[in-house]
């Protein structure tokens, strides 16, 4: 599944949900209930001293701006120490109270129960990605 949102995600809107009971008041590890949300990226990463690992990740965002994931490799966690500074920029990592948060492809998968995605459409024929799948 991680490579198929993967393959997708530049030519894709997709938005996540969780479903749990409690509605916007109820707050768990800082997800609001029955919420949607953005999935705004998906990327794999070097991790370790020398990048001998690798993690599977995404990035979301509340559209409330307000909120965050507060489990692994939320904004801040320990995680992000055995992030290289070239990663993280790489990734466009930055540790901000702004809504986006990244966690683990793994947690996304346990946390929302639900997706939608919007298939965008491909207006320029010379764009590479039509060019290397024909």
């Amino acid at each position: 599944m991680f490579n198929l949102f993967y393959r997708i995600q530049n030519r894709a809107l997709i938005c996540t949900s969780n479903l749990d009971d409690g509605g916007n008041e109820t707050i768990s590890r800082g997800l609001v209930h029955g919420h949607a949300y953005s999935l705004l990226r998906i990327e794999e990463i070097q991790i370790g001293d020398d990048g001998e690992y690798t993690q599977k990740l995404v990035k979301i965002r509340n559209p409330w701006a307000q909120t965050e994931w507060d489990g692994p490799w939320g904004d801040g966690t320990e995680e992000w120490e055995t992030v290289s500074d070239e990663e993280k920029e790489r990734i466009g990592y930055e540790d901000k109270d702004d809504g986006g948060f990244w966690m683990s492809f793994k947690d996304w998968v346990d946390e929302f129960e639900m997706f939608t995605i919007c298939m965008l459409p491909r207006l320029d024929p010379d764009d590479e990605d039509v060019v290397n799948e024909e």
